[in-house]
């Protein structure tokens, strides 16, 4: 079975990154020096020919369409990030004691899956820019866990009809 390629980029930081809060769903702009980081990305060969999508939350979008060579960017609610419900706003250390609702692992794990599915289905390499989250829950669904994941690089993959996919190169730099 012949799979499509696709890369997944992290939004650049935000204020929130900068403070180490949790932003989830909550729609938070990129900082000043995420706006210059993203305006100096520029996405190599073949990537920067590929069909490029976005978590449509503002950071992610806002990166995608500061990349370098610039694209029509699709937007796509399924690439969101997962929403910690009351965690938001909050710093993770101060959440460790604490399982409050969220939105639980099995449910972002079914939508980005359903993304994979219809990735391979189109059969166009694809840039999408996310969060860290979606990008985790790739690894997950890849079973690979191994190797930190670097900002401002790729993070390549190959989707399958079937639903799996294969985690094939990490920290490709832009």
């Amino acid at each position: 079975m012949r799979g499509v390629a696709f890369a997944m980029l992290r939004h650049a930081p935000t204020p929130w990154n900068e403070q180490g809060l949790l932003q989830g769903s909550t729609d938070i702009d990129l900082s000043p020096d995420g706006e210059a980081m993203a305006r100096g990305w520029k996405v190599p060969a073949p990537y920067d020919r590929w069909r490029r999508v976005a978590s449509p939350l503002t950071r992610a979008r806002r990166t995608a369409e500061l990349l370098q060579p610039p694209v029509a960017i699709a937007l796509e609610p399924r690439l969101s990030e997962i929403d910690y419900g009351a965690w938001e706003g909050r710093a993770l250390a101060d959440l460790e004691q604490e399982r409050r609702a969220a939105e639980a692992p099995p449910d972002i794990r079914l939508r980005v899956a359903a993304w994979v599915v219809d990735v391979a289905r189109a059969g166009l390499p694809t840039l999408a820019v996310a969060h860290k989250g979606v990008i985790k829950t790739l690894r997950t669904l890849s079973g690979r866990k191994t190797g930190e994941l670097k900002n401002g690089c790729l993070q390549v993959f190959t989707a399958y009809r079937n639903g799996r996919v294969t985690f094939d190169r990490i920290n490709v730099p832009l």
